[in-house]
């Protein structure tokens, strides 16, 4: 079984530094995700992508705000 992770939740979002991210994606994760050599400007520009992702959570609360 694939564990499915949904990159756009801002609960993911926010569990990650950029650089966690960055070493997640060079070491990966077999057998799901093979490490990727990118140099630091391709990383950056796909941590841009991953975060670009995000999807916005409509608030219920009165001040509009998160959670």
């Amino acid at each position: 079984q694939t564990l499915k992770i949904d990159m756009t939740s801002p609960i993911w979002q926010a569990g990650f530094r950029d650089g966690e991210l960055a070493k997640r994606i060079r070491e990966g994760k077999l057998p799901v995700m093979p490490p990727f050599a990118y140099s630091d400007t391709q990383m950056a520009d796909v941590i841009a992508y991953l975060r670009s992702l995000r999807r916005e959570v409509k608030s219920n609360r009165p001040d509009g705000r998160g959670y």
